[in-house]
This record gives C-alpha cells, sequence and structure tokens, in this order.
C-alpha cells in the first residue's frame, strides 16, 4: 500500500535476515502482507513458505490457473497488483528465478530454467491445461516452457507474452548479416527518438540521457577507465544470478516453434523497437499472434493505475482461451 517495490521487498527481507538471522522467501510477503503479520511469523517462529521457483501469488480459484515468468527482477512481488484486480475466482501463480535463497545453484541457460520449471509446474499440475505468460526476460522463458509441454503432448491454452521484444535477443548475435541489420536500423530509430521527442520532450530526455549514461558508463568499466560500479550491500547476494541470467540472455537463439502467441503490447514505448506491431514474434509463432494492448509502459503496465487494465485485459485473453 505504501507503493513498495521488488526491489525494496528483497531490502526488506536481507534487512529481516541481518536482524533474526533467518532468509525468509520472498514469497512469504504474499501470505504475511503486513508489518503485524510478518511480526507475528517471526516471532512464533513458524516455518515460513518453503524456497521454490513456483510462487502460489494467488491460489484460490476454479478457473484454469495462469503461469507468470519473472522478468530480470528475479521475483514476482510485481504481479501481485494484477493478480489481486484480476477474477475472484481466477488463480494466478508465479516463477521466481533460482538462486533467490542463496544456495541453490543459479541456472544459466533459459532452456535450463524452462525444463527446471516445468518440473516444479508438472509436481503441482500433472494434467493441465496450461496458461503461461511471461514478461520481459520472462517471455523467452515461457516460449521454451511451451515447446517442452508440447513435446509431453500437454495442452497449453495460452502462451502470453508481456512485452517482450524478440528482436533484442536476435540483435546479440555478431555476424555481418545482424551487423548490417544493426545499422540498417539507426535511420528509422533515429526519426523515432525525434518523434517521441516532439510528442513527449520531457520523458524523451529522461530515457535518453539514462540510456547513454549506462552505456558510456559500461564502455567505460570495460576498458579499465572506471572501476566497476558495486551491487548495493543489501543486493550483493543478487549479483551471481543476474550474472547467469545476463549470460543465458545473450546465448539465446530464438527458434520457431508450431504454436500461437498471445502478445500484451505495452501502449507507451519509451526505446526503439524494430517491430511495432508483433515485437518479432510473428516470424516464430508458426500458428499467428494476437495482439492485446495494455495501458502504461514496459516499466509501468502493472503500476496503479494501469494495474486495472492490464488485469482487465489478461483475463479476457484467458477467458477467450478455455472457450
Amino acid at each position: 500500500e505504501l507503493g513498495g517495490h521488488s526491489l525494496i521487498a528483497v531490502q526488506v527481507m536481507t534487512r529481516i535476515e541481518r536482524e533474526t538471522g533467518k532468509r525468509l522467501p520472498l514469497s512469504t510477503l504474499f501470505e504475511y502482507p503486513t508489518v503485524q503479520k510478518l511480526a507475528l511469523l517471526l516471532q512464533t517462529n513458524k516455518k515460513a513458505t518453503t524456497w521454490k521457483s513456483l510462487v502460489p501469488i494467488k491460489p484460490a480459484g476454479s478457473k484454469m490457473p495462469i503461469y507468470l515468468v519473472h522478468g530480470d527482477g528475479l521475483n514476482v512481488l510485481n504481479f501481485s497488483s494484477i493478480a489481486n484486480k484480476m477474477d475472484p475466482d481466477q488463480p494466478v501463480y508465479g516463477f521466481q528465478a533460482r538462486g533467490l535463497d542463496g544456495q541453490d545453484e543459479p541456472l544459466s541457460s533459459i532452456e535450463d530454467m524452462a525444463a527446471f520449471y516445468i518440473s516444479e509446474l508438472l509436481e503441482q499440475n500433472p494434467e493441465g491445461p496450461y496458461a503461461l505468460a511471461g514478461y520481459s526476460f520472462g517471455g523467452y522463458v515461457a516460449v521454451e516452457m511451451a515447446r517442452i509441454l508440447d513435446t509431453m503432448g500437454k495442452e497449453v491454452r495460452l502462451l502470453g507474452i508481456l512485452d517482450t521484444d524478440s528482436e533484442i535477443v536476435t540483435s546479440q548475435l555478431l555476424d555481418a548479416n545482424n551487423l548490417y541489420k544493426r545499422i540498417r536500423r539507426q535511420f528509422p530509430k533515429l526519426l523515432w527518438v525525434i518523434r517521441s521527442f516532439l510528442q513527449d520532450p520531457a520523458h524523451t530526455i529522461t530515457y535518453q540521457k539514462k540510456f547513454y549514461r549506462r552505456k558510456i558508463n559500461e564502455f567505460m568499466e570495460s576498458v579499465g577507465l572506471r572501476e566497476k560500479s558495486m551491487p548495493d550491500p543489501l543486493l550483493q547476494h543478487l549479483a551471481p544470478i543476474r550474472e547467469k541470467l545476463e549470460t543465458a540472455y545473450e546465448e539465446h537463439i530464438i527458434r520457431p516453434f508450431d504454436g500461437h502467441v498471445t502478445l500484451f503490447r505495452a501502449q507507451q514505448r519509451s526505446y526503439f523497437v524494430v517491430d511495432f506491431e508483433f515485437l518479432g514474434w510473428k516470424k516464430y509463432a508458426l500458428k499467428g499472434v494476437t495482439v492485446y494492448e495494455v495501458p502504461g509502459s514496459h516499466n509501468t503496465m502493472f503500476d496503479a493505475p494501469n494495474d486495472q487494465g492490464t488485469a482487465r485485459i489478461i483475463q479476457k485473453a484467458l477467458n477467450e482461451s478455455m472457450t
């Protein structure tokens, strides 16, 4: 209610561990969402939820559950707002990154992440049918999860992509053809930035300043002109997971698959994309792409007041997948 996001939640849990010696799963906050309830949990020594990648965000309900895959924030707390605004009988689960407990080894490939998440999914729901949706980085994982379920003969009713641009991953490949593509996109990108500036100069300047400041810092650190920035001490245990996630992202190659994609595309675009309509997924989803536009930008689609509209649209797609 105070506006805490997933990064603050990680800091809260780290501080609790420092003060009490108890490391609690982030998913504890779904079961004990107030200061009073959290304090009661610690005082009574009641066993908190065990560490798993599969997190019950809103498990009650009679409808086909939806399973949401984390983005590069690693945990699923950002999904709680939309989960609570979906139908009362709509179960919602999430997959958080392996290794958040500081003990399990983080996974370094998207295929391994997908296989591990599927193992926990089948343990909880062996029969299906299934509805999957991945946000940002999680979109690539959700596609691989759907591929695995398909090879097992399991039914995937909905494969949702929550504003994931497939072109970003393919642009990591450093071959001659891709280099030509990257050069060729600079002119339309410049036109887009100019148009964005004319429409919303304050937002465009803020975003572009952050983008180029980050790129300059990365370059200076890579050539030794600046010391590498150290992570927040409260978040140091996330560093190895982020490194593995970055490796998985850079090495992943999207393959065409015999399925349908439901793309939830953010209405506001803070950064340039090559394919504004389908975010590049049409060439990979052999059975087509259905596009829903959700309010907000890539970073604000789950935040109030956009969360209500995003939840309503995802629910609509889920209901239609069951007819």
